[in-house]
């Protein structure tokens, strides 16, 4: 068999004289933390990896089984960061106890918020002085790409970022909003990962929404997210391929609850669910959407079992819902130990589940920001 061979002009690297067939065999026997590192050998080697039939070159499976995500923000400002998952159990016993992994740790020296996961991707964004940028993370990959900076206006100016993903076109995109409260001025940004040069780009929305304090979720290219129209509260459906807004009433019920922490889940793998829970008063509500085009929503209340202490009460919050139908309560602010609950609603037993998750004994104040379902993302960006 004839042996390539492939120069890359004024790039002299020794590692381009072995040959390109050679190379793939060695990348095909690395995993994909290293593979994305050989990146930085020479231009020769990063135009292999980066080659449209990747997937054919290093075939890969992602993680058979969805992972509890966590990301451990450290001080009142958050500077460390540490993103880590564990298995997600099914049915766990009360004697479970879990190990997460640590992929990432790193220091930022800017404030930030955090986005939901999305087909094993994590966004961020942070805060400077009169700025704002994005920084997306592959835990599996170890990789990061920063977008450009979008200048703010200040206060009282207020912005709002999410993140969503296309499997049409299989991009992965940000949505930026920014507006003025008094004077009704909306601005809408998109950029897409993936391409050449990263830019965002202006788009319209008819509708005046100004978002609810949530971070959105995204099932099946639909973002939706919590919103305010004129008096009333809504559903906002930015469609992740078309970049088009949609609305969906909130019945009146459930619009008197969104005033409380609302939480947008995946229920059972494709409809928008959403979760008002009071651990306090020991009930939960889960509403979901039937049909979005008529508006239409079921309910179901749910008296949930007292077996939460009450110094721990006040600290619990909604995670999601797995695969077996459970919600996932956590804690949102841990030291040292750390802790999920499993909520099986047809049974109506609650199960604790104890876990070492890195981070925790770095400083006195964590806040840990759990996901469930997340499934690694191999490809590289």
């Amino acid at each position: 068999m004839t042996k390539r061979k492939q120069h890359v002009s004024g790039d002299n690297s020794v590692f381009d004289q072995i040959s390109v067939d050679l190379i793939v065999n060695i990348m095909s026997k690395l995993p994909v933390k290293s593979i994305a590192q050989c990146r930085c050998v020479s231009k020769l080697w990063s135009s292999i990896i980066r080659r449209p039939n990747y997937n054919m070159l290093f075939p890969a499976k992602s993680p058979a089984a969805p992972r509890f995500l966590f990301i451990v923000a450290n001080g009142l400002y958050g500077p460390n960061f540490f993103i880590s998952s564990s298995p997600q159990p099914q049915y766990p016993d009360k004697h479970s106890s879990l190990e997460a992994t640590l992929h990432i740790s790193s220091i930022a020296t800017d404030y930030c918020q955090i986005c939901p996961p999305v087909n094993g991707l994590v966004c961020r964004y942070m805060y400077g002085k009169d700025f704002i940028y994005v920084v997306v993370s592959n835990p599996i990959t170890g990789e990061n790409v920063t977008t450009p900076k979008v200048t703010t206006k200040g206060y009282p100016s207020k912005e709002k970022i999410y993140f969503g993903y296309d499997p049409v076109e299989e991009q992965f995109k940000v949505l930026f909003m920014t507006w003025l409260p008094s004077s009704g001025s909306h601005e809408y940004q998109v950029l897409t990962l993936g391409t050449r040069n990263l830019s965002w780009r202006r788009i319209q929305c008819s509708t005046l929404h100004y978002p609810h304090e949530d971070d959105g979720i995204c099932i099946n290219g639909i973002l939706y997210y919590q919103a305010i129209i004129g008096q009333k509260r809504s559903i906002v459906c930015f469609d992740v391929w078309s970049e088009k807004f949609s609305f969906v009433n909130i019945d009146q019920y459930l619009a008197t609850k969104i005033l409380e922490p609302l939480i947008l889940i995946n229920y059972k793998g494709g409809k928008l669910g959403a979760i008002n829970c009071h651990i306090r008063s020991n009930f939960l509500v889960l509403w979901v959407l039937e049909n979005a085009e008529e508006h239409k929503w079921s309910d179901t209340f749910y008296k949930m079992p007292e077996v939460l202490r009450p110094s721990r009460i006040e600290s619990v919050f909604s995670a999601g819902m797995i695969g077996t139908g459970e919600v996932v309560l956590y804690r949102k602010y841990a030291q040292n130990f750390f802790y999920i609950l499993y909520y099986n609603l047809e049974k109506n037993i609650i199960t604790s589940v104890s876990l070492r998750v890195p981070g925790l004994d770095y400083v006195e104040y964590n806040e840990v920001h759990t996901f469930p379902n997340f499934v690694g993302e191999l490809k590289l960006m």
